[in-house]
């Protein structure tokens, strides 16, 4: 306990000087007081390491745990997988499942090799991930795998430099930054950041994207939505969502509205031109995910028994915590809206229950993909706790959350989730490492 406090207390006091409780503060210089700038830069700068360390490292220990220190070999993989898993190091390798197939994307693509007109089961998955493995394979010779480690890497650390970066801060206050960091650690799924996957991509993505929006920089997060609609289909959501949100802010032309969505959706665009071109089916991966997975059953988000009938899993027990979570966020937002109204969402800076509406929003519909995706016709919930670790949203919302409560209840209650988390990840990398699914 007392050394968790120490690091809170640590996280939050050394940018003390720098960071900002107050949104509206955001952007003001100081004349005659740039080395101060500088030293808060650096302080933050190296708190975001700091806590990617902890992150490799809390991650390194589970799998090595899981190893018996490197004594034990990696498992053999599902006959499927048998010939594609080529491991990255003996003892840490965590690519399994997806890892394999972004490694299969970005070695040969989506065509069937006996017929490059018809698409191979890969195409369900999209192509931002693969491009960046075959990016780095291209420029360093390295294997696909290690381009799949060396991308989610660079990811989780560009995640957590942004999170304690003064733009961050400056939106969503510097105790929520350091709760929420608390929170992604405890959470017991940091090892899907380091497993080949698009995870860290997905959290640094939507992180960028919910600061630039805050901040009023609309063409900034459109641009780098079109990358990432073309990593995540979520993606589309998240800006069908804004697009929303953008006209209530600030009614802009309906012009310019629709060619912000249009830029914001571009790189699924271009995927379905690429489907098109290759496959003469533009939505190849749709069909694809339907013929593989079954239909998508959205009226299950209003389904209480099919909640409490998978309440008892890991992945049924996450979605109905979230959506729990988001109704009592739900509530305690209220008063706020019935008080502002729609002007919560006035142009300029956000104010603080400008950003919840803004967090809770993208939480809410994020989460609703997620369930309704993994509600599938003849299939229970598979994958809703590997996508929820990284529903950025909802950790900064719960993060925004956790500080409002007194300091002592605040430690106190992280404190429990570390001792929860922790053992839960240990087990659930070590099931991961040993080829058993996120479930």
């Amino acid at each position: 306990m007392k050394t968790l406090e120490a690091l809170f207390r640590g996280a939050t006091s050394a940018l003390a000087a720098g960071g900002t409780r107050d949104p509206a503060a955001a952007g003001r210089h100081v004349h005659g007081d740039r080395t101060s700038s500088g030293t808060s830069r650096g302080r933050a700068a190296a708190v975001g390491l700091a806590f990617f360390v902890a992150h490799v490292g809390l991650v390194t220990a589970y799998v090595w745990a899981a190893s018996s220190g490197g004594t034990r070999p990696i498992p053999e993989p599902p006959a499927i997988f048998r010939g594609h898993h080529h491991p990255w190091h003996p003892v840490l390798d965590l690519l399994r499942w997806d890892a394999i197939l972004y490694g299969g994307i970005a070695a040969q693509g989506y065509a069937l090799p006996e017929d490059p007109h018809q698409p191979s089961h890969l195409v369900c998955w999209f192509p931002g991930l693969p491009l960046l493995a075959r990016g780095v394979h291209a420029a360093t010779g390295w294997s696909f795998q290690a381009a799949l480690v060396a991308v989610g890497l660079a990811c989780t650390l560009g995640f957590w430099m942004a999170l304690w970066s003064s733009s961050a801060r400056d939106v969503l206050g510097r105790d929520a930054v350091a709760a929420t960091s608390a929170l992604v650690l405890a959470w017991p799924g940091t090892y899907v950041w380091l497993a080949g996957m698009t995870e860290p991509l997905v959290a640094l993505l939507s992180l960028l994207v919910i600061v630039w929006w805050a901040q009023g920089h609309f063409g900034r997060a459109a641009a780098l939505l079109a990358f990432a609609s073309a990593s995540k289909q979520v993606f589309t959501v998240v800006a069908l969502v804004l697009a929303f949100l953008r006209w209530i802010r600030s009614r802009p032309h309906p012009v310019r509205l629709a060619l912000e969505l249009l830029v914001s959706t571009s790189g699924l665009l271009v995927f379905c031109a690429y489907c098109t071109h290759a496959f003469g089916d533009p939505l190849a991966w749709a069909h694809m995910v339907q013929r593989n997975f079954g239909r998508m059953r959205p009226w299950v988000l209003v389904d209480v028994r099919h909640y409490l009938r998978y309440a008892g899993t890991l992945n049924g027990g996450v979605a109905l915590g979230c959506v729990v979570l988001l109704l009592v966020a739900a509530g305690l937002l209220l008063p706020a809206l019935r008080r502002e109204g729609l002007g919560i969402l006035s142009p300029g800076p956000l104010s603080p229950a400008g950003v919840d509406v803004l967090l809770w929003a993208l939480a809410a519909s994020t989460t609703a993909f997620f369930v309704a995706a993994d509600s599938r016709t003849g299939g229970s919930l598979i994958s809703t706790f590997r996508w929820e670790t990284v529903n950025v949203p909802l950790f900064l919302l719960a993060g925004r959350g956790l500080v409002r409560l007194p300091p002592r209840p605040r430690l106190l209650l992280l404190a429990a989730l570390f001792a929860l988390g922790v053992p839960l990840g240990a087990k659930l990398t070590a099931a991961y490492w040993g080829w058993g699914w996120v479930s």
